[in-house]
């Protein structure tokens, strides 16, 4: 995208949902899970035409974030992981291989992607806390959640230096300067562009208003908020700000936290993040 003329919103969502391509594997998965009538050997035979897909599914089905026993069939860990888990990790492994193909600018592609993922584990976590349902949703509305930037910075590698020279001397967070400069931020960008992915309203929205909470009630717009708070106070990766993001504190009394569960919270996430970081980040630059 030229840098001599301001971009615009819509361009943008045209030029990443063409930049983050997915695979044929992803196409023909999304289709038959789309079906209410697939089973799981017609899903089984469609991954193992993809090794390495498969190879990724049956390493996350025996990891740190599942209990049982070791399977050893593609079968099995689709029965563990379940066709909305399913669907959602391939997903993310479209979007994560797309990007190693960008051209990044300032930003570190291994340290924005554990920022994702610390984000994805602690709001899995704090969903499991607060006992909601659909865990695994929460999960990838955290991976998802600074996606809108990467694209940004990616298409607009110009106007990102200057939004991040701006940051240093401002004192304001980098999604109200991409506002004040733009006229829109990430937040805004990856909105348009999850929608295109098709995911979920409640995914979408949590997305959109992270930092601005206070006219939501929905719990997943609350939680992500709090749980990009704790992962940037944990300074695990990078998405690009200097600083943590102002706590709205009827988000973090949603909660509902004690000191001890959000120790074992972050010991449980940390634990996490240890185990599988390698599996999602593989191949990323640092």
């Amino acid at each position: 995208m030229s840098e001599t003329v301001q971009p615009s919103l819509h361009q943008l969502v045209i030029e990443g949902s063409r930049l983050v391509a997915f695979s044929d594997t992803y196409h023909k998965l999304d289709t038959a899970l789309r079906a209410n009538d697939t089973d799981f050997d017609v899903l089984a035979e469609i991954i193992n035409h993809d090794p390495l897909l498969a190879g990724r599914v049956m390493r996350l089905a025996n990891s740190a974030l599942f209990i049982g026993c070791p399977v050893d069939t593609i079968t099995s860990a689709i029965s563990r992981l379940g066709m909305r888990q399913l669907r959602e990790i391939t997903l993310i492994y479209c979007v994560i291989d797309a990007t190693k193909k960008f051209n990044n600018g300032p930003l570190s592609l291994g340290d924005f992607w554990r920022h994702s993922l610390s984000v994805a584990l602690i709001s899995r976590n704090l969903a499991i806390h607060s006992r909601l349902a659909s865990i695994e949703r929460y999960y990838l509305t955290g991976l998802m959640s600074s996606i809108g930037r990467l694209v940004l910075f990616n298409l607009c590698p110009d106007h990102s230096a200057i939004l991040l020279e701006s940051l240093k001397h401002s004192g304001q967070p980098l999604h109200q300067l991409e506002h004040q400069q733009l006229g829109f931020n990430h937040c805004q960008l990856a909105e348009q562009l999850l929608r295109h992915w098709h995911l979920t309203e409640p995914q979408i929205k949590a997305i959109a208003y992270q930092y601005q909470t206070d006219d939501f009630d929905e719990v997943s717009v609350h939680l992500l908020h709090c749980a990009q708070w704790l992962s940037h106070l944990l300074n695990w990766g990078n998405c690009g700000e200097n600083a943590a993001p102002t706590l709205n504190p009827v988000s973090w009394q949603k909660m509902n936290l004690s000191e001890a569960s959000l120790e074992e919270i972050l010991k449980r996430s940390y634990q996490q993040f240890e185990a599988i970081s390698d599996l999602f980040l593989q191949g990323l630059n640092d």
